[in-house]
Order: structure tokens, then sequence, then C-alpha cells
């Protein structure tokens, strides 16, 4: 059997960086997606170094139809299927209240963590019942809990959780999980940190701000290859389930 071939998006950094690695690292043969520019990623020059047959970069906006068009066909052109997708390119801003929420980049925040996910399942689906693949929705918490003036986050992010239990519904050749992977040590986290002060409530602000400082933050690489082993490997007995880091149900896809 051929090794898997996966897709991950926001790959350039974050708990897109450790999912490639990870999955690399397990064998597989991983396209990342991200709108940084490659001359600017010490970590993925070095990754394609290393793997200069197994691993592919390729940059753009996937809030762009043409940009998910344009992966599906390079993915299938070099390696002639797609196994799985991670669909972890996400922001989390703006930090505003419902009242004062600028809608321009509500819309914004819902066009990267939510209508690039559905856009990249459009064209990715073909190939994806093919191979009876896996999609791995990478969710949040904020998904189901309400975050003082995250209010476009956690919207899309409910959003996001509710496409894939339509996906999931409407698709009987495919897998789709979404996974709420924790408070995880990423730059977002720093984001949050830095200027989430400006609308946050203090005591919410000073949650995050002491997880990190107490040293509680998931490890990027932890939540990786959580993410790297269930694109893999992910059972049927799981699909349409929202599911946490720590669930025990998870046991098998942590390190």
């Amino acid at each position: 059997m051929s090794s898997p071939v996966i897709i991950v998006t926001g790959a350039s950094r974050g708990i897109g960086l450790a999912t490639v690695r990870s999955a690399l690292s397990l064998g597989c043969r991983v396209v990342g997606a991200g709108r940084s520019k490659i001359t600017s990623l010490d970590a993925w020059k070095d990754l394609l170094q290393k793997y200069p047959t197994e691993a592919s970069y390729i940059e753009g906006d996937l809030c762009e139809r043409s940009v998910a068009q344009e992966i599906v066909k390079q993915t299938v052109s070099k390696y002639g299927k797609i196994d799985g997708v991670v669909l972890n390119a996400g922001v989390v801003e703006p930090f505003a209240k419902v009242k004062n929420t600028d809608i321009e980049e509500a819309k914004r925040c819902f066009d990267i963590n939510f209508f690039s996910v559905w856009t990249l399942i459009q064209e990715t689906l073909p190939e994806m019942r093919k191979s009876h693949g896996k999609y791995i929705i990478v969710s949040s918490g904020a998904a189901a809990h309400a975050i003082d003036a995250w209010s476009a986050y956690c919207s899309s992010k409910a959003a996001v959780n509710m496409l894939g239990f339509c996906l999931t519904n409407e698709e009987k050749d495919v897998i789709c999980v979404s996974i709420r992977p924790g408070v995880v040590d990423t730059d977002m986290q720093k984001t949050i940190r830095e200027q989430g002060s400006v609308a946050m409530d203090g005591p919410v602000h000073a949650m995050f701000t002491g997880l990190y400082e107490s040293g509680k933050l998931v490890k990027a690489e932890d939540a990786g290859y959580q993410l790297a082993k269930l694109v893999m490997e992910c059972p049927a007995d799981l699909n349409g389930q929202f599911l946490d880091y720590m669930d025990e149900k998870l046991a098998a896809f942590r390190k």
C-alpha cells in the first residue's frame, strides 16, 4: 500500500506546521498550504530539504476558490490521490463585543475559519470519495462556549462544526471529525495575550495569560501529532463527532 497523501492548511506555523512534521515522520506525503511566502519560512525550507519528494508547500489565500483548486490539482498531479485533509487555517480576530464588532472584519473571520473550509471540502470531495478519506476539522472550545469579545471566532467555529456534521450526514464515503485541540502554545495564543485585553474582560484575559505563565498550554507538537494520527487512522466510529484533545476516545492518538 502506498503511503497516505494528506493536505494540511494553515501549515506555515503553529498547529499546522506541527501536524506537517508529525505526518511526514509517520510516513505520509504532505502538501502544506498557507498564506506566508516560502522565502520567509525557515522551518519549511528545512522540511523540503529533508523530505524532497514527500513534502510540498503551496502559497495562497484559501479564501480564493482558485487556490483550493490549485492545491487539489498539484496534489493529485504529484501524488495521484488525496487520503486526508486537516482543515486548520484560522484566525481569532477581531476582538470585539457583539455590539461594536466591525461586520467586515467579522466577515473576514468567517471567510477564513468557515468558508475556506467549505470551499476546500467541495474541491477535494471527488478525490476523497475515491480514497474513503478523512477530514479533520481543527475546531475550538469556543465553538461550544461563548468567550468574551470573541463573537466572530466563536460563531465561525460553531458554524464549521455544524458544517462537519452536515458533511457526515450527506457523504457516506468519507469520515469527518472536529477536534478541540485545547489551549495550544501558538502565535494565536500570543495574539490573544498581547491584543485581547483591548476588548476582553480582565478576568477572561487573565485566564489565558495565566495558562501561559504556569506552563499549562498544550504543546503544538502534541496537538499536531494527534491530528496527524487521526488523518491517517481515524476509525469510522468517531465519524461526525466533536471531540476534545483529552477525550478518552482519542487516547490512542496522543503521544
